[in-house]
């Protein structure tokens, strides 16, 4: 029982022994979390990780924005020097033609020059075809072109439509060279044959003024050659006036038809005295001195030469274009000086 007792009395030491500790300890305050502050910490980190990759994100775009837009400016500036340099190609290409047509332009118009004018003519439309594609590369070229190639651009340019210039009055110009070049020729010739069946119609005449009868047969049958040397002579001034519309050779066409009338008078003449019809020779021989002394007053109004109709002519159908073909061809030229200064610059 005593032990029993003091077991008992033991424990109770202990545990009162322990009460009055818990007793006599101040408890010790927890710290808890707020679920609330955790939750807007969370949402704060989590809002600032999303602001650096957006600002991330954007620093990106613009580094491949820019990365781009220079890829595209090198690009661009590439193309445009590449298109200045075939606009060059272009211009030096059409330069063949414009040379040619130059010294056929400048040339003194006689016969030989026509076939080279007609060539030259040719090569017109393709040269500004070459003149106009440079012009358009060059306008599509100088927006993205390096500030170096501006100038060479622009006297480019300058040099391309000066040319376009000179070619467009070139073309009236070679045209008119071609009609009068293949006119001079038989224009001449022909009338020098008409000239010189006046010669035989001179002799003609004196023949028959022999007023014998085998004088007479001589008269008839110089006339006769007359006429054939102005039917020749017809047809050369005919073919000037098909080769160059423009030129009026109708004066002296009509010159040859009087005169071949008046041989026609002197043959029937001739024709009339060999028949023993001496009245009627004197007749015609009469009709026949009237109409020489209106073919002399007609001769006085003819021009001084087919060569003076055809420079009148000429100078009506290409005398102005002339003028503005050598201006375009001094602005040209200029233009050139200023393209070689600009594309080989003093170092």
């Amino acid at each position: 029982m005593d032990n029993g007792e003091n077991l008992s009395g033991g424990q109770q030491e202990s545990d009162s022994s322990a009460a009055e500790e818990a007793v006599s300890a101040p408890e010790r305050p927890v710290r808890r979390r707020s679920r609330s502050r955790s939750k807007a910490r969370v949402e704060r980190n989590s809002k600032r990780r999303w602001l650096f990759a957006l600002l991330a994100f954007v620093i990106l775009v613009g580094v491949c924005v820019g990365g781009y837009l220079a890829y595209q400016q090198i690009t661009a500036r590439r193309v445009a020097s590449e298109n200045l340099d075939q606009a060059i190609t272009l211009v030096e290409r059409a330069d063949s033609a414009v040379l040619e047509i130059d010294e056929v332009v400048r040339a003194e118009v006689d016969a030989e020059l026509a076939n080279r004018a007609a060539e030259a003519l040719a090569d017109v439309p393709d040269a500004v075809a070459d003149l106009e594609e440079a012009l358009s590369l060059i306008n599509k070229a100088t927006p993205d072109l390096a500030e170096d190639r501006i100038a060479e651009a622009e006297a480019l340019e300058g040099s391309a439509d000066a040319r376009l210039t000179m070619l467009e009055y070139a073309e009236v110009i070679l045209d008119a060279n071609v009609k009068a070049a293949n006119s001079i020729g038989p224009a001449n010739e022909g009338w020098d044959q008409v000239l010189a069946a006046e010669k035989t119609a001179d002799a003609a005449v004196a023949e028959y003024n022999k007023l014998t009868t085998e004088a007479v047969k001589k008269s008839k049958e110089l006339s006769t050659k007359a006429s054939g040397e102005i039917e020749s002579g017809k047809t050369k001034l005919q073919e000037a006036q098909d080769a160059f519309a423009e030129a009026d050779f109708g004066p002296f066409i009509a010159y040859a038809d009087a005169k071949l009338a008046v041989l026609e008078l002197s043959r029937k003449a001739d024709d009339a005295f060999l028949g023993g019809e001496k009245e009627e020779a004197n007749k015609i021989s009469n009709q026949y001195n009237d109409a020489e002394k209106k073919l002399v007053e007609q001769a006085k109004q003819l021009p001084s030469s087919p060569n003076a109709v055809i420079a009148e002519a000429y100078e009506s159908l290409a005398g102005s274009a002339t003028i503005d073909y050598f201006d375009a061809r001094e602005k040209a030229t200029e233009a050139d000086a200023v393209l070689i200064k600009v594309s080989k610059p003093e170092e």
